[in-house]
């Protein structure tokens, strides 16, 4: 059994939470051409991924409360097996509508996996340490996205756009036999308790009280909104407007992700050493930072495809700063509601994204200056939030936190 602490127990929990970014991330390369396949313009083609992003934050609302109450072995189990049925309907579809709705299907059982790992590492870790794990998961995981695109390059290229989720249901299998024979699990049954609907309210009531818990989740979610809006829109932009080929698209994409890693990386270090709300504000500035430099290129229109992309490298190392420490941010205060209090934050954080690519997709033209507001105003917003925070106090996190 994977044993709490251990390196092998780290890199399975990354491992489990890259089956959600590379839902979104390996199919990239090939949205311009399923567009044109099942001959569906680009808002509609962009519902795989919102659509996605809205099923993956419903779900969460589901599985929280109910792995506080069965565990989480077997709810992420369940999680796993829908998810492997809706992958197999996305290799069936015959028209973008039946996509869509499998891919939301798809999407709601992924829910459980970022959920519960999230609930894990609050079961065995609390404060500076859950951050740290969580950047350390957050590094792990965003290994997996960075090379998606490129393989997803390559697999549409020589089999089509249907392998990208062949290789999905075979990652999905991989997983659910992990968990299966060795993960372990991490509250005890002691805890287990039946729940009733008024139960479920009442802590979804206290959890959205919670002062600090809202500050954490409005920066991750504010975070999340314009790394969503570019992933939304990165491939017609890219492809389409500049030019690039599936291959240059899938290597200019991994470059942002990369910058993801190297963001979660600098977070496991900074924040032992200045804490969680430093670390954030760090990630904060650097979000506003590359926002806003994609907005003035794209406004002055002198954009060139460089000029999105090394944005978007600053604004993931912004990104890989500021999502972990929020995560363990938000999480501390509810040791015995972790699956709850996860599954609100990613509802929220999801949600919010979802909105922003929906947004960015029915505004996209020949211009890529929808999305660089997007992550312009999401940069900055969630700069001036951690800054009134901490000048008022907002986000200090007690040593030892009471649920």
């Amino acid at each position: 059994m994977l044993k709490p602490g251990t390196i092998a127990f780290t890199v399975s929990l990354g491992l489990f939470a890259a089956l959600g970014p590379i839902s979104t991330d390996m199919y990239l390369p090939s949205l311009p051409d399923m567009s044109r396949v099942f001959e569906a313009d680009a808002a509609k083609t962009q519902l795989t991924l919102s659509g996605f992003l809205i099923g993956f934050a419903l779900g969460q609302l589901i599985y929280g409360p109910l792995s506080d109450a069965y565990g989480r072995r077997p709810v992420l189990m369940s999680g796993l097996v829908l998810y492997m049925i809706a992958t197999i309907m996305c290799v069936a579809a015959n028209s973008m509508n039946m996509l869509i709705i499998a891919r939301i299907i798809q999407a709601l059982g992924v829910a459980a996996v970022a959920v519960i790992v999230r609930a894990i590492v609050r079961d065995v870790f609390s404060g500076a340490q859950a951050a740290r794990t969580l950047s350390y998961i957050g590094s792990i995981m965003g290994l997996v996205p960075m090379v998606a695109p490129l393989l997803g390059s390559l697999l549409h290229g020589y089999f089509g756009w249907r392998s990208n989720f062949v290789v999905l249901l075979l990652f999905a299998a991989t997983a659910a036999v992990l968990v299966l024979l060795f993960l372990p699990e991490t509250i005890s049954q002691a805890s287990y308790r039946t729940p009733s609907l008024r139960i479920i309210f009442s802590k979804y009531r206290a959890v959205l009280s919670n002062r600090v818990f809202l500050i954490f989740v409005v920066i991750a979610s504010l975070s999340f909104s314009g790394l969503f809006a570019f992933i939304s829109a990165s491939s017609f932009i890219l492809q389409n407007q500049f030019g690039l080929t599936i291959f240059e698209f899938g290597f200019s994409f991994g470059i942002g992700v990369f910058g993801y890693i190297v963001g979660t990386l600098m977070g496991a270090r900074l924040v032992g050493h200045i804490g969680i709300d430093r670390t954030i504000g760090i990630g904060s500035l650097l979000l506003a930072a590359g926002g806003l430099a994609m907005y003035v290129f794209t406004f002055l229109n002198s954009a060139q495809a460089w000029q999105i992309i090394v944005p978007f490298f600053i604004y993931l190392i912004g990104v890989g700063l500021t999502l972990p420490q929020c995560m363990a941010g938000a999480l501390q205060p509810f040791a015995s509601m972790a699956g709850t209090a996860s599954s609100a934050l990613g509802c929220i954080q999801l949600t919010s994204g979802a909105v922003a690519g929906v947004i960015v997709g029915q505004n996209l033209g020949d211009t890529p200056l929808p999305l660089a507001l997007t992550m312009a105003i999401s940069g900055c917003v969630a700069l001036a939030v951690i800054a009134l925070a901490r000048h008022f106090r907002l986000t200090v996190i007690d040593p030892a936190p009471a649920d």
